[in-house]
């Protein structure tokens, strides 16, 4: 995204998550993401549950290929990964999609650890759908932004519009603890697969 385009396609705001920098924008940044593994309880269940973040190379990683435009591949993985010092793991292998939703879509239907994002999980880990088997939360460098073609200043729709989404991805982030959850939790799915 850059001016040229939003002028040409007569964008006046424009919400992207990326790494990118802008210099032809007017960026406001929303969140910044964090990141972790999530499946569901009968998945964990069913594997054994473990504690060593180097027994994970035995289960089915699910992947976004391309998180944000320009992403390097498997990149979500291999930073949370990094993150907790287990540079031994192979990030790449696992099944790979086109949409963050597939991967999540394949998690809840029992078919590995899905890399989760703390905005597009947070429904499925309030709603026990998901559980956050191990580890603690990453951050991939990736932020939600607000771009702009002008500076927005403190009042007007467009500065309330980025206030009030601020407050939104906080909240929707907050519900999801960023600390491990419980390897007790159970997640039965049987409902979403009618």
């Amino acid at each position: 995204m850059n001016r040229e385009v939003m002028l040409n396609e007569n964008i006046d705001v424009a919400i992207r998550y990326d790494r990118d920098t802008y210099h032809d924008l007017h960026v406001i940044d929303l969140f910044e993401e964090q990141i972790f593994p999530v499946c569901t309880g009968a998945y964990w269940r069913n594997n054994n549950q473990f504690d060593q973040i180097s027994e994970l190379d035995r289960l089915t990683l699910l992947h976004d290929l391309e998180p944000w435009v320009g992403a390097e591949r498997c990149i979500e993985w291999r930073s949370w990964i990094e993150a907790q010092g287990a540079s031994n793991i192979d990030a790449d292998r696992g099944q790979h999609y086109n949409l963050a939703q597939m991967a999540m879509r394949a998690a809840l239907l029992d078919q590995g650890l899905a890399m989760g994002r703390s905005i597009l999980a947070a429904d499925h880990l309030v709603g026990g759908h998901l559980m956050r088997p191990f580890g603690p939360a990453a951050a991939p460098g990736a932020k939600y932004r607000l771009l702009t073609l002008e500076p927005v200043g403190d009042s007007g729709i467009t500065a309330q519009f980025a206030s009030w989404m601020k407050e939104e991805l906080e909240i929707s982030a907050k519900s999801v603890s960023v600390e491990r959850v419980d390897h007790n939790a159970s997640a039965d799915i049987s409902e979403l697969q009618h």
